[in-house]
């Protein structure tokens, strides 16, 4: 039943967006035209060319980046929550499947699985059953100067999250080595819920990473913490599986981009 309120309120989303495409930043200092275009775009519902229209403009650490940012993550998270995802794939269910082993094989965490395909409980699986997934390699970015978490399908951005705040990450060591997505806890009232619970799906969730650092919506002991909306790490939770690379950035995307085409 949550999974289904889940598609109904992104399906809802949909059809706000072009409510939001009537925004006016027309006062924003050295705003490109190409982001008035792609809210025109928006408001005859062409998602498609608004973010291609944009695609140049995301990685930007100006007001033009992030309001870029904004407009196509709101697109393309609900692209990547949706199993009519054009990189979407099937899986025939053998037997002895279980579905943390299916989300390993399909890189496709079980709480996508079971929002993709209506799975409430994650033990009713049957044999030839046909299941949608999708692979979940993706890379999540810390930019915490801009108080931004972002997540990106290679150079593609998928989504992108505010941090309230950021507690420890001045002491953090940037030679710490590769970061990776460790668990993805989940908590009902306080309590821990088993991943693999049918509770787990409607969860509150908190993200820990390889490096000791929290991603979570309340205070936390841990030495690093950073703390989104609870609604946007449960998104987020869905998104990223264990593994998926994390990115400490200290500096905006383009900076880097442009060092790097210098040094060639």
């Amino acid at each position: 039943m949550k999974s289904i309120c889940l598609i109904l309120g992104i399906a809802g989303f949909c059809s706000a967006l072009p409510l939001v495409a009537q925004d006016n930043y027309s006062l924003w200092p050295r705003r490109p035209r190409e982001l008035e275009q792609a809210r025109h775009l928006l408001s005859q519902q062409k998602w498609g060319e608004a973010v291609y229209l944009l695609q140049p403009f995301v990685a930007d650490s100006g007001v033009a980046g992030t309001e870029a940012r904004q407009i196509v993550s709101g697109i393309n998270v609900v692209r990547y929550l949706s199993r009519m995802h054009p990189r979407s794939h099937v899986y025939i269910v053998k037997r002895g499947d279980t579905l943390p082993k299916i989300a390993s094989q399909t890189q496709c965490p079980v709480d996508l699985l079971m929002l993709y395909n209506g799975i409430v409980s994650p033990s009713s699986l049957k044999v030839g059953q046909k299941l949608v997934y999708i692979d979940m390699t993706l890379r999540v970015e810390i930019y915490s100067p801009l108080n931004e978490l972002t997540v990106w399908d290679e150079d593609a951005l998928v989504v992108s999250y505010k941090i309230l705040s950021a507690k420890g990450v001045s002491a953090r060591k940037p030679d710490a080595g590769e970061v990776k997505v460790q668990s993805r806890e989940a908590y009902l009232q306080g309590k821990k819920v088993p991943r693999n619970s049918a509770l787990a799906v409607g969860a509150n969730k908190v993200i820990r990473l390889t490096d000791g650092s929290v991603i979570s919506a309340e205070e936390n002991n841990a030495p690093v913490v950073l703390r989104l909306e609870q609604k946007d790490i449960n998104e987020l939770a869905l998104l990223v599986r264990e593994s998926n690379t994390v990115l400490w950035l200290e500096q905006p995307a383009d900076s880097r981009k442009e060092e790097n085409a210098a040094g060639k």
